[in-house]
């Protein structure tokens, strides 16, 4: 009832968006629920108030396309808003940000294998005995590993192999041998 009650008092939602060549947007009253989710992905808010004045921003169309959204989607939503439709200045915004999206690629590796000799790593990441761990070629000469670095090691001599560590600039890190010595007898 208090639900019904407000949104009897509120004004009525507005599916327009006027969008202008200075890459700013302005909803004349309350956005709908659709065409708010659509600023909210892609526009900064500037203003609110009886309009809510928004700004298209490189930054802002690259949120946009991280959740998923395509240059052509976007723009197809934008203009089912737009009563003049989508500026050229807008346009090339989002398709320059399409553009430049996902040039460059990140992923999370835990460790890596590296060598000179490319035929040292052949079958490496192919080998079902090394599933666990996760390896993926990167290059001819590097393996990504998901597993943790002793993990990494521990598998990779397990199978024969005589890998060491080495530290981010490519230095060999020299562990200290582990003593074991067997306990004497007692009489």
């Amino acid at each position: 009832a208090l639900a019904a009650g407000l949104g009897a008092a509120l004004p009525p939602a507005v599916d327009d968006l006027l969008l202008q060549a200075d890459l700013t947007g302005i909803v004349p009253g309350r956005p709908s629920q659709e065409l708010e989710a659509l600023l909210d992905a892609s526009a900064r808010v500037e203003s609110r108030g009886g309009a809510v004045t928004v700004r298209f921003t490189p930054e802002s169309v690259r949120d946009a396309l991280d959740a998923g959204a395509t240059a052509d989607d976007l723009l197809a939503d934008l203009a089912s808003h737009a009563r003049g439709g989508v500026p050229q200045p807008l346009e090339y915004l989002v398709r320059d940000a399409a553009r430049r999206h996902g040039r460059l690629r990140a992923g999370a590796a835990s460790s890596y294998v590296r060598t000179e000799d490319p035929a040292l790593l052949a079958g490496l990441a192919e080998d079902p005995r090394h599933a666990d761990l996760g390896l993926v070629r990167l290059a001819p000469t590097v393996l990504a590993a998901q597993a943790p670095l002793h993990e990494l090691l521990a598998a990779l001599r397990g199978h024969g192999l005589a890998p060491v560590a080495e530290t981010p600039d490519g230095q060999v890190l020299h562990a200290a041998p582990t003593v074991r010595r067997v306990a004497a007898a007692r009489p």
